[in-house]
């Protein structure tokens, strides 16, 4: 079984604008290739989120996430008192786990100013969370696209299970 990780992170921009983002990876990714002569490998998660509505994101700058999609269906579920986040669709699930101990500053004013929309991105090959340099890396991924992304709804927490 492949292990998936999260990381967040918060954008602010020169005018005062914030965005918090999520990005997923997985430690093993899927990978396909045509046969064709020249074709490049590419990632499964991406190319199918690609085709279901999700976007490249080449920078991660505020004015880029305002203007990412919203795919019908897909929702935020979290976070509950544990700490753990859900994202899928009501047949799905991306991502079910926790964002680690610290959440960034300005993380709920971000969530806000996106007016309750969370940035998911899911990074494709090459793509390490665990990096010591992972702002840089993830910069590196997203100009070399690697990680599509979505505006994604945040559900309030009454609407998340209780825990166990």
């Amino acid at each position: 079984m492949r292990a998936v990780r999260a990381v967040a992170e918060v954008v602010h921009d020169r005018a005062g604008g914030t965005a918090s983002l999520v990005t997923i990876a997985a430690d093993v990714p899927r990978l396909a290739r045509d046969d064709h002569p020249g074709a490049e490998v590419v990632s499964v998660e991406v190319a199918e989120l690609l085709g279901r509505g999700w976007a490249l994101l080449s920078a991660a700058s505020v004015q880029a996430v305002g203007r990412l999609p919203c795919p019908a269906g897909w929702s935020v579920r979290g976070l509950d008192v544990r700490g753990r986040i859900v994202i899928g669709t009501g047949v799905e699930v991306l991502y079910d786990g926790d964002l680690g101990p610290d959440l960034p500053a300005y993380w709920s004013a971000g969530l806000a100013a996106q007016g309750g929309y969370l940035i998911v991105c899911v990074a494709g090959d090459g793509v390490d969370l665990t990096r010591t340099d992972l702002v840089d890396h993830l910069a590196w991924a997203r100009g070399r696209g690697q990680v599509v992304a979505a505006r994604v709804p945040v559900l309030p927490t009454s609407e998340f299970p209780a825990p166990d």
